[in-house]
């Protein structure tokens, strides 16, 4: 079916392309997963996060 003002080179279906928006996530930097924001000053994921929390808050020192 076509109407006037329809064009037939267009194709109705979505896009095939990757739905990304936005820049790519920033990377923790120390594991390399996505990062949540900068955390003791370094951005870093959830998980490190509560690594150095526990880390700094029961004084351990890691060697």
């Amino acid at each position: 079916y076509s109407s006037p003002g329809m064009r037939s080179d267009v194709s109705s279906s979505p896009s095939t392309t990757s739905a990304t928006t936005g820049p790519p996530p920033k990377l923790c930097l120390v594991c390399s997963d996505e990062a949540s924001g900068c955390h003791y000053g370094v951005l870093t994921c959830g998980s490190c996060k509560v690594f150095f929390k526990r880390a700094v808050e029961g004084q351990h020192n890691y060697q």
